[in-house]
């Protein structure tokens, strides 16, 4: 077999074989070629070559692979033995693919981690020493080379918010192979480092108000304003994308504490001062509550109350108006307005015994509020104002009196009428009594006949009698005398005459004006009535 099988002119696709030819008496013939067999260690494929004389250029050949060699001589009667293998590594190249599934994650504002496919062993060429990412920088144009020895890469201080156009590559000691196609990947945007400033009000209402500030540079995501009712407590928030905010729905004369941050969706930035912003007054909406009266009287009353609950105040309140109404004959009547800055207000110069209607509304410097639901008062009965009229006796006899007037009016009774009292005098005697009587008339018995008696009338509430009216005379009728004439007696007596003297009868038992006497003279006979003169 062939000797001394060597390699030269090693590359990474080629090299030259050669070997030293057969001794003389080992060729046993005219050799007319060699055959060389060629086995890939790395993948156990083989194939053969010929060649005329002892060199022989292999080429088309793997980079970094190493071809195990054999050469044997042949003469036209055939094929002799194989010399002993002889192993040659062609050397590195570059590698001829790129790697695969290159992909971005785990992204912050200011990291990614970067991860490949590594090249199959077939196409590294080489030993891998590192990968090289080229990098563009998206906005700026700026370019980057990144490496890594493992296959991915964790790449920090990046910027926030940035958009990074990369493709991957192997590189061996020879060089750089191609590289993969590009990804684009984008660092989310970071907290922001500034409060948003010239954070302003306008065009404020009773129940809106329009903000304004200066923007904050970067990818903004929102603007947030978080809100504290001052009044209440109450929080809650707005969020605009622009540099301004008309909040509405808001409750009048009431002061909102905003404090406003901008924000990207990595979170909030760093919150502004706090400013303070009032809504204006408005009318309350709505009224005094807890209405009550204190010291009642019969012309007067104190109505107290509180003022409408805070939330409905709706600003200052700086005065409050009562509508009285007094109720006549189950019918709205007179109705009088007060108004007073106080939470008491004294009624006076009311009537007796008299329901009065009563409402109150709250009044800011912007208008009136909504009326109470309507509040009765009653004031206290006091003594009828005038005396029954019509007082007269309609049916007179000896002993007795009907007497009859009218009612009082409704507005002079001042209460519920009890009784009618009657002061009577005789005017004979001067003795005097009362009656009572709780309708418009009165039956009187048992008086004495032909006496004259002097009447006044007066009516009584629970609050006491009222005037007495003009007097009213009455005589009731004559009738007999009830006694006969006293302090009989005779004088000048002679044999045919005599002078018989008597007194009248007490006047009490007269019964009316005496007119006359009756003398009844009877003649006695013998003891026994005789002869009668009238």
């Amino acid at each position: 077999a062939p000797e001394s099988v060597s390699a030269s002119s090693v590359t990474s696709t080629s090299f030259v074989l050669s070997w030293t030819p057969l001794a003389d008496e080992d060729q046993n013939g005219v050799i007319i070629r060699y055959d060389i067999n060629v086995l890939v260690q790395e993948t156990g494929e083989s194939f053969e070559l010929e060649s005329p004389t002892t060199v022989l250029t292999v080429s088309n050949l793997d980079p970094y692979t190493t071809y195990i060699c054999e050469v044997a001589a042949a003469t036209s009667a055939g094929e002799g033995p194989y010399s002993n293998s002889y192993s040659v590594q062609t050397l590195e190249d570059v590698p001829s693919a790129a790697p695969t599934n290159f992909m971005a994650s785990e992204l912050s504002p200011t990291s990614a981690f970067l991860s490949w496919t590594a090249i199959n062993e077939a196409d590294r060429n080489g030993v891998i020493i590192q990968y090289v990412i080229d990098v563009t920088v998206q906005g700026s144009g700026a370019q980057l080379t990144w490496t890594s020895t493992s296959d991915f890469l964790e790449v920090i201080d990046l910027e926030p918010d940035t958009t990074y156009v990369c493709a991957v590559a192997a590189a061996t000691s020879i060089g750089t192979g191609p590289f993969s196609a590009q990804i684009t990947f984008q660092t989310p945007p970071d907290i922001p480092d500034e409060h948003p400033t010239g954070f302003t009000a306008s065009d404020i209402t009773s129940t809106s108000i329009s903000i304004s500030w200066n923007p904050v540079s970067g990818n903004i995501a929102m603007y947030v304003i978080n809100v504290t009712v001052q009044e209440t407590g109450e929080h809650f928030q707005w969020t605009s994308t622009t540099t301004s905010y008309e909040a509405t729905g808001l409750k009048p004369f009431r002061t909102y504490v905003c404090i406003i941050a901008a924000a990207t969706t990595a979170g909030l930035g760093p919150p502004a001062p706090a400013v303070d912003i009032t809504t204006l007054e408005d009318e309350p909406s709505a009224s005094p509550e807890s209405i009550y009266f204190s010291d009642v009287t019969s012309t007067s009353a104190v109505i107290s109350w509180d003022p409408p609950p805070d939330e409905y105040q709706n600003g200052l309140i700086i005065s409050y108006t009562i509508i009285v109404t007094e109720e006549e004959m189950g019918e709205s009547g007179t109705t009088n307005t007060y108004t007073t800055s106080e939470t008491t207000f004294s009624l006076i110069n009311l009537e007796s015994y008299r329901t009065y209607e009563i409402i109150i509304s709250a009044s800011t410097t912007i208008g009136s509020g909504p009326y109470s639901d309507i509040f009765t008062l009653k004031t206290a009965e006091s003594p009828p104002s005038v005396a029954p009229s019509n007082f007269k006796a309609s049916i007179v006899t000896s002993t007795s009196v009907t007497l009859t007037w009218d009612p009082l009016p409704i507005d002079d009774q001042n209460g519920v009428i009890l009784y009618y009292a009657i002061d009577v005098t005789v005017q004979e005697t001067e003795e005097q009594f009362q009656l009572t009587s709780n309708t418009t008339s009165l039956e009187v018995t048992g008086l004495p006949p032909f006496r004259t008696f002097v009447c006044v009338i007066a009516a009584a509430t629970s609050a006491g009698l009222g005037p007495v009216g003009p007097t009213y005379t009455v005589v009731t009728l004559e009738d007999i005398p009830t006694a006969s004439p006293v302090s009989i007696s005779s004088s000048g007596i002679t044999s045919t005459s005599a002078v018989i003297s008597w007194g009248p009868p007490p006047y009490e038992d007269q019964n009316g004006v005496i007119i006359s006497y009756t003398i009844i003279v009877t003649e006695e006979e013998m003891g026994e009535s005789g002869t009668t003169n009238t």
